[in-house]
């Protein structure tokens, strides 16, 4: 037996052992559950909560409109030439358009009033009606316009006509406006009000309830619905060019302003 040790187990520590570890397995068990119950109460309190602040409300659109004329116009003043000869045809558009512009500073308008929208040129090939073949032929077309802005709209014909004596054979494109519009949209909007409190007001009635306070409100607006007018070519072939102001009627512009409001119920 020399060199030899034997050891025998203590029945007395397994037993400790195994006793610690039902221990901690009761303590997990009871501490999950303890969590578990937590959880149940806090969910439960925040659904009654949530009970609690739902509240029936009513949601409404209205809208308000708001109309008043025009105070600025403006409109597309051009030249458009065709020549066989490139240079020739350059220098026409270039000069009838110099004589265009200096014709609306020398009418009242100022520089900022008046600026260039377009400048092209472009060739075309010449066909034989006949064949429908190329003819070995090519003229050019060259287009210069100004935008014009009249901040007197009574003198939109006089300045249209002005342009087509000072050589304008392309008009087109008139546009009005309302430089300042924040009169009719104050208007507009009070309009709006009115109509979504009486909307409200109404449903409210039908269901039975009582209308309470608004707890939201958006306005969207729709902008200026605007007069819009065009002008063929060739002024003489409209009747205006070198026969006095262009008969010009710029109506009304509309403001429309849209308002979206919740409002509680007092059931």
């Amino acid at each position: 037996m020399n060199g030899w040790r034997v050891t025998l187990p203590n029945p007395g520590l397994g037993r400790e052992e195994k006793k610690m570890k039902n221990v901690r397995g009761r303590f997990a068990r009871s501490l999950w559950v303890g969590l578990l119950l937590i959880g149940t109460l806090l969910l439960g309190a925040c659904a009654g909560e949530e009970a609690k602040t739902a509240r029936t409300t009513i949601t409404v659109v209205g809208v308000g409109e708001s109309s008043g004329a025009p105070d600025t116009a403006s409109i597309q003043l051009g030249v458009s030439l065709v020549d066989e000869d490139l240079s020739r045809a350059v220098q026409e558009a270039h000069a009838t358009s110099g004589r265009i512009t200096q014709a609306m500073l020398t009418a009242g308008l100022t520089e900022e009033d008046v600026r260039t929208t377009n400048y092209s040129i472009w060739r075309e090939d010449v066909y034989d009606p006949q064949a429908g073949m190329p003819a070995g032929d090519s003229r050019y077309h060259v287009d210069a316009t100004v935008e014009v802005v009249v901040h007197d709209v009574g003198r939109l014909g006089e300045i249209i006509g002005i342009g087509l004596d000072a050589g304008a054979n392309n008009v087109f494109g008139i546009n009005f406006a309302i430089e300042n519009t924040a009169p009719l949209e104050a208007e507009a909007r009070a309009m709006a009000m009115a109509d979504v409190e009486a909307r409200a007001s109404q449903i409210a009635g039908e269901m039975g309830v009582e209308l309470g306070k608004p707890v939201a409100i958006a306005e969207g607006t729709g902008g200026l619905a605007s007069p819009f007018a065009t002008y063929g070519l060739k002024g003489e072939a409209i009747g205006i060019g070198g026969a006095g102001p262009a008969p010009i009627s710029p109506g009304e512009m509309t403001v429309t302003i849209q308002i979206t409001a919740t409002y509680e119920v007092n059931e």
